[in-house]
């Protein structure tokens, strides 16, 4: 559900007010900060082999809009997670993120991954997992993940969409 309230205020959703209108309601400003985080998504995926490929890297530039709203999507669910109930207990927390995980399954042919690669606006089920994880200091917290190891990057290199 998050994923997809983010796309109301996302570079697509920008182009629709409130009143329901067409017409750009960014200032400058706005898009400059979207811009810059987006640009930062795309390139985080570009370094994710593409599963099933040899070779093939995620196209971050095709999924970088669908990944922002992935990462914001776990950045609202974690949220409400955390408000609904504040003092959960580290096995609550990580089934938190078992259950976006088990979101993400998939197995495609080769054929299938190879036109996917070049098509899909989704990142493939592995990244569209592990990309927003790695961003979420939650999640790092929740199985004890090292910043900077494979599922928890650093704090400065981690984005976020909404905070």
């Amino acid at each position: 559900v998050g994923h997809e309230l983010s796309h109301a205020v996302d570079n697509k959703g920008r182009h629709v007010d409130a009143a329901g209108n067409l017409r750009d309601w960014w200032t400058p400003a706005d898009t400059a900060a979207w811009d810059s985080r987006v640009i930062r998504v795309g390139s985080q995926y570009d370094g994710y082999a593409y599963p099933g490929l040899n070779g093939v890297r995620v196209n971050g530039r095709l999924t970088r809009e669908e990944n922002a709203a992935d990462i914001a999507g776990i950045e609202l669910a974690q949220d409400a997670f955390i408000n609904a109930q504040p003092g959960a207990l580290e096995p609550a927390r990580q089934a938190f993120y078992q259950s976006w995980a088990r979101l993400w399954a998939q197995q495609s042919s080769v054929d299938a991954a190879t036109l996917m690669a070049s098509t899909d606006l989704h990142a493939p089920g592995q990244w569209r997992t592990n990309g927003p994880l790695v961003n979420q200091p939650g999640f790092g917290q929740a199985f004890s993940c090292n910043d900077g190891n494979a599922m928890q990057l650093k704090a400065v290199d981690q984005i976020s969409i909404w905070r």
